[in-house]
């Protein structure tokens, strides 16, 4: 199951092509096996653009359940996000380390990318209804999103910044720039749960003094530091009073 711009014919020329030069993954290793004539290819649907595209793949993933082994050769969730099991992305830095892309191949990527800038984008001109962008947004939520457990040293931030000259265009960028409704709900709905979460983090904390824990218990049960602890307490205690 996947998704593509190309004719059928052409996106299964090249999965056969591939398979001939020794791609490693299950589908290639079935045409191997098998030869491309024990496959049926056919559409399933038909999308008008790049978002409808990715989430029917996601969709159709999931509702013929072909990552199961013994049913489809599907590695991931597709959709316009695709993450890759870790097992697949520890195999491709293996396979890339070390490795440099020569000048031909840069420039090919290069000449690739003029393609989908300003009129040439297929979505150019258009933009996303309120209710594409809430579905874009509630699959990318939690666990769905492609950064979900990677803190400290796993972000691929960690230990790095943006240069000034980034900040600066990121923040010429929305300078100016109107908040929509929807962003001013989710932002109000994401400060209301952090207070919420907070205030019954610091409960529990004043509850754990009133068990008998000392600060430094409380500091390594909470994750925080000692002064944050006092702190706290303090202010609870205080309105409390």
């Amino acid at each position: 199951m996947g998704q593509t711009c190309q004719s059928l014919k052409g996106r299964w020329n090249g999965h056969c092509q591939r398979a001939k030069q020794g791609a490693t993954s299950p589908l290639y290793e079935a045409i191997r096996i098998f030869g491309p004539q024990a496959f049926t290819i056919e559409v399933l649907q038909e999308c008008s653009d790049f978002v409808t595209l990715g989430n029917a793949e996601s969709y159709w993933i999931s509702t013929l359940n072909t990552q199961d082994p013994s049913i489809g050769y599907n590695r991931s969730t597709g959709g316009i996000s695709a993450i890759a099991s870790s097992e697949t992305r520890s195999k491709l830095s293996k396979k890339l380390k070390g490795k440099q892309r020569s000048k031909a191949h840069r420039a090919k990527l290069a000449e690739a990318g003029k393609r989908l800038v300003g009129e040439k984008n297929s979505f150019y001109g258009k933009t996303h209804s309120i209710e594409t962008k809430r579905k874009i947004a509630d699959s990318m939520k939690g666990e769905k999103g492609p950064h979900y457990g990677r803190t400290g040293d796993k972000h691929p931030m960690f230990g790095t910044q943006h240069s000034e000259s980034t900040r600066r265009k990121m923040s010429s960028q929305r300078t100016g720039k109107p908040l929509s409704e929807h962003q001013k709900s989710r932002i109000r709905e994401a400060k209301q749960a952090s207070i919420t979460k907070t205030a019954e983090r610091d409960q529990k904390i004043l509850q754990a003094a009133a068990d008998g824990l000392k600060a430094p218990e409380i500091s390594a049960k909470f994750g925080l530091k000692i002064k944050h602890v006092y702190n706290i307490l303090y202010r609870m205690r205080k309105q409390r009073d």
